[in-house]
C-alpha cells in the first residue's frame, strides 16, 4: 500500500495560508511554501534572482538546477558564528559591522 503526498499548488496571489507542515507550491513563482499555521514560510525560491543574505532570509533554500553536464547547486542561507575583532589606537575607536548571514553551499 502506497501514501500519497498532495501539495497546494496556484499562483502565488491565490495561496491560502497553508496549515502547519503543509506544503504549497506557486505554479507561476516556481516557489515552495510550508505553513505553520499563520504564515506561509518560503523555502524554495524559483526563477527569481538570489536576494541577498539577510535575517529575512536565513532558512531559505536556493536551487539552481544545472544545464547539461553541468551539476545543479543547491544553497541555504544560514548566519555564521564568526567573531572579528578590531582594535584602533587610544586616540580613535574604530568600527565597523559584518554581515553574520552568508549562502553556503549544500551540494
Amino acid at each position: 500500500m502506497s501514501n500519497e503526498i498532495q501539495i497546494k499548488r496556484g499562483t502565488r496571489t491565490n495561496l491560502p495560508t497553508l496549515t502547519a507542515g503543509e506544503l504549497g507550491f506557486c505554479t507561476d513563482t516556481y516557489e515552495l511554501y510550508i505553513g505553520d499555521g499563520a504564515t506561509n514560510r518560503l523555502i524554495s525560491i524559483g526563477t527569481d534572482t538570489k536576494p541577498a543574505a539577510s535575517a529575512d532570509v536565513r532558512g531559505k533554500i536556493w536551487f539552481v538546477a544545472g544545464a547539461a553536464g553541468v551539476k545543479d547547486t543547491l544553497e541555504a542561507c544560514v548566519k555564521t558564528a564568526m567573531v572579528v575583532a578590531f582594535d584602533g589606537d587610544a586616540f580613535q575607536t574604530n568600527t565597523f559591522q559584518i554581515n553574520p548571514y552568508i549562502w553556503t553551499i549544500l551540494y
